[in-house]
């Protein structure tokens, strides 16, 4: 179904529209006051391990464009408003909150290892939307939504093909500037495939 809305959306959800609008807000302010915001905000690898553990908190609720903060909370309202209304604000808070965590501390992890990763700094709700996409594709597989003037995707394709996507860029620009997508998509679908092992099956059995 193209052009679904909640019709109810959940503190929750408004609390983090809320945030992500105040912060990336203020962040710009201090931008244009002389404060570079972004730098101190930013997940980098090599900061979180010198001891700026706050990064791992703050980097998906500052958006540096007007485009990425309007996409954010689109994705909140839209993919997060149904996600909370058939989960609970507790357990869509849990997840959200986990899928950012994980992909927080894995970059700062395998940026000890992935080439270029150690420096560089990343913004933004990119990596959560993706989660949030992939989580809405199959938690509602007969939803759909348009993905290009003739094209509608929903179910297991947009899911799998959203971690394609993600892929695809990988290879044309390098993992470091999306290992935070990367690993928030393979959490969501390990969490939508009940966890690992739930994931291997159902990888196994589309081959």
């Amino acid at each position: 179904m193209v052009g679904f809305l909640p019709r109810w959306i959940s503190p929750v959800v408004w609390a983090l529209i809320g945030a992500t609008l105040a912060i990336s807000l203020a962040a710009v302010i201090a931008v244009r006051a002389g404060f570079d915001a972004y730098a101190s905000l930013a997940l980098v690898p090599g900061d979180v391990w010198a001891g700026e553990v706050w990064r791992l908190v703050t980097w998906p609720l500052v958006e540096a464009s007007p485009w990425g903060l309007v996409s954010s909370c689109v994705a909140l309202y839209f993919f997060g408003g149904q996600l909370a209304g058939a989960w609970g604000a507790r357990r869509f808070a849990a997840y959200l909150g986990g899928v950012a965590l994980f992909a927080g501390v894995g970059t700062v992890v395998l940026g000890r290892v992935v080439p270029g990763a150690w420096t560089m700094g990343h913004l933004g709700g990119f990596a959560v939307g993706h989660a949030l996409v992939v989580a809405w594709a199959l938690q509602f597989p007969d939803r759909e939504i348009p993905v290009h003037v003739l094209l509608r995707l929903g179910g297991p394709v947009l899911a799998y093909g959203t971690m394609g996507l993600i892929v695809l860029f990988a290879v044309f620009v390098g993992v470091a500037p999306v290992l935070p997508a990367l690993l928030a998509g393979l959490a969501a679908l390990a969490y939508m495939n009940d966890g690992v092992s739930g994931l291997k099956r159902r990888v196994r059995s589309a081959i």
